[in-house]
């Protein structure tokens, strides 16, 4: 009977260290795996595609020329496009001006509605924003490759030089939505961008400068007489009732009464500043933020008498809730913004060049980091696999391993110790 206990003995030993063993090489084969839970890096190259045409654009001074946006939507399902376009300068050195943003009749026809859908400069910078979705759960083109115009918008040359205008790669997307699914996924590929020469009229006129255009001198007649272009600019304010916190104000432009176009025209109003330019009609238009009290609207355009007037509230408002306050002017310099001693960045940002860039990316103009190598970050030519769930399951049963060998050799050892007291 005891050689009985004594075989059980050795052979319930035996299980308990084959157990331990088993627990120590599953701990073995986890420590070297180095876990990395990042989601993997974004790889550019996605179905739909983003253009911009033509992707190179010459102009010569004065001269304004069309632009196209459009995109291919891959045989994707798509439910939200969003294009923002941007032209960064210098108070002293703007080459270009953006202007006439028209959406395409067309596109507007497939079932598309944009909003909003602007141009707009502030601080040195001007943006192009349009964001449009399509009725009903989505727009699928009927082949993956068929181009489809967008919108279109106008480049006029200031001065001799050249300018970039720029795709947002973190706003600018086109969204996936797939059939069941309760999110959208961006499945745009990373876009070209365009580039803007500007040339002088010709070598003997000199390079145009950006400031107003002085009244034109009489010229003389056949019969002795002068004549002179009477130049007037008029102001006029929509959308200005009660309620709203935006408003658009039009201004028209006249030469000798008849509507004068390709006009630049500056709209200051409480503290914001955008600008237009005159169509056919003569007319440029805005939409800027309500103040919360009566303030002076002024309309100005080189070589043209400005004109003003006052903002006020309807006969009846007491109040403006919904006024949106005027923006603060921020002492930090925001992504791509110049900087110096006496301007900083804002956190997360550094330096570089006199502009605000990621210190982990500074030659991405955006500081999305988009392109980012994150495998290259570590030195390795591919990101580790994560493995989340694996690894968690192979620690816990190294785990229920290593503890259930440990209890067994000690209950062996107890009933060993009872045997030979026996």
């Amino acid at each position: 009977m005891q050689n009985l206990l004594k075989s059980k003995s050795v052979l319930y030993s035996i299980i308990g260290v084959v157990v331990l063993v088993a627990g120590i090489v599953v701990a073995l084969q986890l420590l070297p795996q180095q876990q990395d839970t990042r989601q993997k890096a974004a790889v550019p190259g996605g179905a739909a595609k983003m253009v911009v045409s033509p992707a190179s654009l010459s102009v010569v001074t004065g001269e304004t020329k069309p632009v196209k946006v459009s995109f291919t939507t891959g045989g994707k399902n798509v439910t939200n496009i969003s294009v923002y376009l941007k032209y960064t300068f210098t108070a002293s050195n703007q080459v270009v001006n953006l202007e006439n943003l028209t959406i395409s009749p067309d596109f507007q026809a497939l079932g598309f509605s944009c909003s909003p859908k602007i141009i707009e400069t502030i601080n040195n910078l001007t943006s192009i924003k349009v964001v449009c979705r399509p009725g009903g759960g989505g727009y699928t083109a009927s082949t993956p490759s068929q181009q489809i115009d967008m919108f279109s918008f106008s480049v006029k040359g200031l001065k001799a030089g050249s300018a970039s205008v720029v795709f947002d790669q973190t706003l600018t997307t086109i969204d996936e939505s797939t059939a069941g699914a309760d999110d959208t996924s961006d499945v745009l590929d990373i876009p070209s961008n365009l580039t803007v020469t500007v040339t002088g009229a010709s070598a003997a006129t000199p390079t145009p400068t950006p400031t107003p255009t002085p009244t034109p001198t009489p010229v003389p007649t056949p019969d002795g007489g002068s004549s002179t272009t009477t130049k007037s600019l008029s102001l006029a304010l929509s959308d200005f009732g009660c309620g709203g916190s935006t408003f658009k104000a039009k201004a028209t432009a006249k030469d000798n009464s008849v509507n004068a176009s390709g006009v630049t025209i500056t709209f200051t109003y409480n503290g914001e500043t955008k600008s237009g330019s005159t169509n056919s009609s003569g007319e440029a238009e805005v939409t800027l933020n309500r103040a919360g009290s009566d303030k002076e609207i002024k309309a100005e355009a080189g070589g043209y008498p400005s004109s003003s007037k006052t903002a006020a509230l309807p006969t009846g408002c007491s109040s403006n809730p919904t006024a949106t306050p005027t923006p603060t002017p921020s002492t930090t310099a925001s992504c791509n913004q110049s900087c110096d001693a006496s301007r900083s960045c804002q956190s997360g940002l550094t330096c570089t060049g006199g502009v605000c860039r990621s210190p982990q990316c500074s030659s991405d103009s955006s500081c999305a980091c988009a392109d980012l190598d994150v495998a290259a970050q570590t030195g390795d030519t591919t990101l580790p696999e994560t493995g989340f769930d694996q690894t968690l399951a192979m620690s816990v049963l190294g785990l229920i391993f290593l503890l259930g060998g440990g209890q067994l050799l000690l209950s062996l050892r107890k009933s060993s110790t009872k045997t030979d007291e026996t």
